[in-house]
């Protein structure tokens, strides 16, 4: 209670303090403050300071309390991190300190598990490295935990004893690396591990723990009488998933991984456990072998690469004999295919590949026949879905080269019309004879057909916009027409005669849009004049006048009649106010 309330004083301790130095990684600041307090390397240090982003918050105060309360010193909580350079300048602190300062250093651990003093800094090194918390976890477990096979080596270079259990069932660090499926973590414990420390003696019947009865490290047994095979086949499987989507936990491969480094040191594979598992999430009966702990979870990977390594290891005539696993039972008398398919009754694979009716050899090739076939119907499904995807795109393609080749079938027909239309327009001797005939030329047609959408197969829509480009070269040409010709010739008395009725009708004479400039141009058809300039910005105002399928044609500001043409405007002048001889040629033009 004492180390607990002293983290609980705040994050200004010096155990916030060290705790705060080893999250940032500042080894100097690091062991400034061992050299100034030893006793901080063994005592409870506050990882919840405010150098793990929780500030002074009463979360941070909760978790300062949880470290303390656990005893993580800041060993387990530079392995937790994986903090290689940290452990190794913790450890090198007291290989190269005087005796008293590793006493002084390891004195608050010693008080707490009941230890004696150590007696040489190298004894105090082995110590540190095997420190536990209140639950009985070492660095070493929190190495193999976290996937560091780097701080694996170097714990069990620097003393750190594998074959130590926790106070959770007695699990050693090689089934913390198999919990956590670390392939690493599990070839580096087996090749750093002491030879003499690979296989244990027997003890006395009344010894409990891992080493009671006598084994190799690779089959060291949990209170249960699990091994690490057991937690790999149990903990490496993962869900399937949908593609858009990851499940939480190892990945499958890492898992399987794991479970195959361990295959490959020759476990035992009808291990049984000694009583009923509580240390995994499953309740698993007694006796239940690491083929029972596959078919609790649906592991069918695991249970195809423990049959085969049996398979391997019966054919060869170096190992000894050994029982089938599916054939193994466990304390209610069920076999690893009827756990199956108590647990998993539509994993139809797992249960064949577990039913000891056919041997091991014809089972594995059934189940690579199978998941051939399923992997053929899986690349099949996939290549026909990229085929129809890229089917579409071509027919999306052919169908744009397509409209490309018919717009450009369009345009050539217009620029005909067009160049039609002018050599008539120049063929004929006067202006109105041109504005008489321009109805009936060439192009005209042609824009009635765009219009109308009838023209090389393409919808209304986009030919109403090419329509549109062309009714509007049409109405520009129109107005350069008018610019270049002369202008009517008056003579000076008929000019006199009218100035009387034109002095009163000076705003009729003027542009009707913008009433500044005389009107000298008007539609065919309904005659309102306008002048050029208005004229002209109608037409080239055209295209975004259309919108965007170009539907709409050009309209007069006045009636909001169509336009197909400009021509001279003349104002309209009563009869009864002309001279005899513009009353003549008026009716003779209405003749005409």
């Amino acid at each position: 209670m004492g180390s607990s309330h002293s983290c609980m004083a705040g994050a200004s301790s010096p155990a916030a303090e060290l705790s705060r130095s080893l999250q940032a990684g500042d080894e100097h600041s690091l062991l400034q403050q061992l050299a100034e307090k030893p006793a901080l390397l063994s005592k409870p240090t506050c990882g919840g300071g405010s150098g793990g982003g929780l500030g002074g918050s009463l979360a941070a105060q909760l978790l300062s309390w949880t470290a303390a309360h656990h005893s993580l010193t800041p060993l387990h909580l530079a392995c937790e991190n994986k903090q290689v350079k940290a452990v190794e300048q913790m450890l090198s602190f007291l290989d190269s300190s005087p005796l008293e300062v590793v006493r002084a250093a390891l004195a608050p651990y010693c008080r707490r598990a009941g230890l004696p003093l150590p007696d040489s800094p190298a004894e105090g090194v082995r110590l540190a490295a095997g420190m536990a918390n209140c639950k009985g976890q070492t660095p070493l477990m929190y190495a193999c935990h976290a996937g560091c096979p780097e701080l694996v080596r170097l714990l069990l270079e620097r003393g750190a004893d594998p074959w130590a259990g926790d106070r959770c069932g007695q699990r050693t660090a090689l089934h913390y690396a198999a919990m956590s499926g670390s392939a690493p973590c599990i070839a580096a414990l087996m090749a750093h591990t002491p030879p003499h420390l690979l296989t244990r003696p027997a003890q006395p019947p009344n010894s409990t723990g891992a080493s009671a009865a006598g084994c190799r490290y690779v089959d060291a047994r949990s209170q249960c009488g699990l091994t690490p095979l057991h937690y790999a086949a149990y903990f490496s499987y993962v869900p399937p998933t949908t593609p858009g989507s990851r499940a939480a936990g190892p990945d499958p491969v890492d898992g399987l991984a794991a479970l195959r480094e361990l295959l490959r040191h020759d476990p035992s594979l009808n291990a049984a456990s000694t009583s009923e598992s509580y240390d995994v999430a499953v309740t698993c009966a007694a006796t239940s072998t690491p083929l029972h702990m596959a078919a609790v979870r649906g592991n069918l990977g695991a249970a195809r690469d423990i049959l085969h390594h049996y398979a391997l290891r019966s054919s060869s005539s170096h190992g000894h004999w050994v029982a089938d696993p599916r054939t193994r039972a466990d304390s209610s008398r069920q076999f690893p295919w009827q756990v199956a398919s108590t647990y998993h009754p539509s994993n139809a694979k797992l249960s064949a590949l577990l039913h000891p009716g056919r041997s091991v050899e014809a089972a594995l090739l059934w189940l690579a026949e199978v998941e051939e076939e399923a992997a053929e119907r899986s690349r099949a499904a996939r290549e026909a879905a990229q085929e129809q995807h890229m089917g579409g795109r071509r027919s999306m393609r052919r169908q744009r080269e397509q409209q490309e080749e018919q717009h450009a079938n369009v345009m050539q027909q217009v620029s005909r019309s067009n160049a039609a239309a002018a050599a008539a327009a120049a063929s004929r001797p006067s202006t109105a004879a041109g504005a008489a005939g321009g109805d009936s030329s060439v192009h005209n047609r042609v824009y009635a057909q765009l219009l109308l959408g009838g023209v090389g197969g393409i919808g209304p829509a986009p030919l109403a916009a090419i329509a549109a480009a062309a009714l509007r070269s049409r109405l520009l040409r129109d107005l350069h027409q008018l610019e270049v010709e002369e202008p009517q010739q008056i003579l000076p008395h008929q000019v006199e005669e009218v100035a009387e009725g034109a002095e009163e009708e000076d705003e009729d004479a003027l542009c009707g849009v913008c009433f500044a400039e005389p009107k000298q141009v008007a539609p065919t058809g309904c005659g309102h004049g306008l002048c050029r300039g208005c004229a002209a910005a109608l037409s080239r105002g055209l295209a975004a006048a259309s919108g965007k399928d170009g539907r709409k044609p050009v309209l007069c500001p006045f009636c909001r009649g169509g336009i197909a043409g400009f021509t001279a405007y003349s104002a309209p002048v009563a009869p009864n106010n002309l001279p005899p001889a513009l009353q003549s040629s008026e009716l003779s033009g209405k003749a005409c």
